[in-house]
């Protein structure tokens, strides 16, 4: 028999290597030049679930648009969102941020709409405004609040809501804060005054409220005073005549239908010890109890002002609202005007 020729090792070694350098040059080929996709398309290899792949810049593939409305588990709202897909205040880079209403409004509505025309509003203040909120802080008293003994809300500044001085048309001052800050509102059909339902935007919680007038609902929506009137009154309204003080408190410059929880826990704190919890209304917030304080001649304490200039320095251009606009600063018709 003859003998078996032996293996040559390095031979051997040569052979895998080759081998591997091969298989490894041939992957580098198909996966640069994007022909592994069409391979494995073909032979059925590529998944559409569960899998990531990448365009040719590398990156992973745009995902399908989002839905301009997200739902919080947290909280049941319905966030919407703008372009960019980002959610939550308007900020000073040019950005507005749409809703925060309830997830019981499900479709657009009207309401949507007028809410993102508010939004737009706020952006064209902010850019476009004057800067007299800012300016007119600055030109008003600073002083310590004067004593509250002897303060009486009647006494000092009239029953609540008898009317806005010849501009009301007969109507009450609550009922026409409520026709002029409410969209989709409805009378009383033997009363033309009386608003027995409506919608608002509450600038202080930030929700889509709605209202319906009852024994234990209406007081949910309550007519604020921007300018807490027991501050006005320590603030320099007690030397005002009674008849200035009560054009004080039901001129709509000084007044906002809002939440009435947080009209309560706000007391009557200002802008140093409490803002609304919805944080996009801050600057108007500030800028109309400037507007009063300028309005009325009445002063700021050293915090106070200190707390609206930290407000103000986040939206530099705001403008000072008048009485014809509503509490998101949108130019209203008062009844009787």
């Amino acid at each position: 028999m003859s003998k078996r020729r032996q293996d040559n090792p390095v031979k051997r070694i040569l052979h895998i290597l080759l081998t591997v350098l091969l298989a490894v040059f041939v992957c580098v080929l198909l996966t640069t030049g994007g022909t592994w996709q069409d391979l494995a398309s073909t032979l059925g290899l590529q998944s559409n679930s569960g899998s990531l792949t990448r365009d040719a810049g590398g990156q992973p593939p745009a995902e399908p648009a989002p839905s301009n409305r997200t739902t919080s588990a947290a909280n049941g709202t319905v966030n919407e969102q703008d372009s960019n897909g980002s959610e939550g205040e308007y900020n000073p880079n040019g950005s507005e941020q749409m809703s925060y209403v309830p997830d019981t409004i499900t479709n657009p509505t009207s309401i949507d709409i007028a809410f993102k025309d508010l939004q737009l509003s706020a952006r064209d203040r902010l850019i476009h405004g004057d800067g007299s909120a800012l300016r007119t802080l600055n030109t008003l008293e600073t002083a310590p609040l004067g004593p509250s003994a002897g303060y009486n809300r009647v006494a000092d500044f009239g029953p609540a809501w008898p009317g806005i001085l010849g501009k009301t048309g007969g109507c009450d001052t609550r009922n026409v804060i409520l026709e002029r800050d409410m969209t989709d509102t409805a009378v009383k059909p033997s009363d033309r005054c009386d608003i027995i339902k409506g919608v608002i935007f509450d600038p202080y919680t930030g929700r889509l409220e709605q209202f319906t007038r009852g024994y234990k609902t209406s007081s949910e929506i309550q007519i604020d005073h921007e300018v807490a009137l027991e501050n006005a009154y320590r603030s320099g309204a007690m030397k005002l005549s009674y008849q200035q003080r009560v054009q004080l408190a039901n001129d709509p410059l000084e007044l906002v239908a809002a939440s009435g929880r947080q009209n309560v826990i706000k007391g009557a704190d200002d802008a140093a010890g409490w803002l609304p919890a919805y944080q996009p209304y801050d600057c108007l917030y500030v800028a109309r109890q400037i507007a009063v304080k300028a309005k009325y001649r009445l002063s700021v304490t050293p915090q106070e002002k200190q707390a609206m200039l930290k407000i103000l320095d986040t939206c530099p251009m705001e403008s000072l609202p008048t009485e014809n606009m509503n509490e998101w600063g949108a130019a209203v018709s008062l009844p009787g005007t």
